[in-house]
């Protein structure tokens, strides 16, 4: 959330603003792929990653903080913790889509969507263990209050899951999403609440249909601004078609949320199907053993298992 009294300071350190790479850039060479997709009864599991990092370009945040994201990680990849597939938000400064690449050493990511004039990048960031096979990004158009000077949009990244001996995948879809912030000194919340309504559309209409009837099961995770109380909430499921994560996991208190991992499967998917199944919730960078706490958001992480029907 970029407050009003953050605007001057945004244009001032304008320069430690880093316009994003290309669509689908890569931190690392490309691998062999797989090359089938898998048979029936084929069973995996993984674990997704959002985290909205507060990376704003400003003096006053520690951006030394973007290597210890980064490094705990890495240490995690080393253990066999971490999420194959990460989903970031707020990675507006340039420290952050260098240090958090570098030093957790994911070897597939991307950036996006890129500066415009008189707004900064949108602050998406895409970590993955598997290789984007197909990438695409989009701006929302709608806006209300401060958030009218970010480029806030969708990344939409096709990964393509190795499974069994390796010769075999699944491609599965990631959404990742930072949406209009509710009223500042700039805007109310009516305001801000139509403009996310529009963006909800857009995302629709722009960039999901097109996966919603696929055969790819999808993931649509983000910082979506708004809470299981609110109608933008049942507004976005509804539009969607999509399941909340959370709601399997009745144990975990969620009254303020505003970061979800939703899913969607492809029961009926014209090619294949693909059953999903939220095994595990946990929370992340919370100030426990599962990392530290470095941001005005905590991670949230699912573990999935995925069933090929056919």
């Amino acid at each position: 959330m970029i407050k009003l009294i953050a605007l001057l300071a945004l244009f001032t350190f304008s320069h430690f603003v880093h316009a994003m790479g290309k669509k689908n850039e890569s931190f690392a060479p490309a691998k062999p792929n797989p090359i089938r997709w898998a048979r029936p009864g084929t069973v995996f599991d993984l674990k997704i990653l959002t985290y909205n990092i507060k990376g704003l370009p400003l003096p006053n945040i520690d951006h030394g903080k973007y290597e210890r994201i980064g490094r705990f990680l890495h240490r995690r990849r080393l253990e066999g913790t971490a999420p194959q597939i990460v989903g970031m938000q707020e990675a507006f400064h340039s420290n952050s889509t260098r240090d958090i690449p570098k030093f957790s050493k994911y070897p597939y990511g991307a950036k996006g969507p890129k500066s415009r004039p008189f707004r900064i990048n949108s602050g998406l960031l895409i970590l993955s263990e598997y290789k984007i096979v197909d990438y695409d990004e989009m701006y929302y158009q709608a806006c209300a209050g401060t958030d009218c000077f970010s480029s806030k949009g969708v990344q939409r990244a096709r990964t393509r899951v190795p499974v069994g001996d390796g010769t075999e995948y699944v491609d599965l879809e990631l959404f990742n999403t930072h949406m209009n912030a509710d009223g500042d000194a700039v805007s109310t919340d009516p305001q801000s609440r139509a403009a996310r309504a529009a963006q909800i559309q857009e995302f629709h209409d722009d960039i999901f249909v097109r996966s919603a009837f696929s055969s790819v099961p999808s993931i649509l995770a983000g910082d979506f601004n708004f809470k299981t109380t609110m109608p933008d909430y049942q507004l976005f499921r509804s539009l969607m078609g999509v399941d909340d994560s959370g709601v399997y996991f009745p144990g975990f208190s969620r009254p303020n949320t505003v970061d979800y991992i939703f899913f969607h499967q492809t029961p009926n998917g014209p090619d294949h199907r693909v059953a999903v199944q939220p095994l595990r919730y946990t929370h992340s960078f919370d100030g426990s053993e599962m990392g530290p706490e470095l941001s005005d958001h905590i991670g949230i992480e699912v573990d999935y298992r995925f069933t090929v029907l056919n």
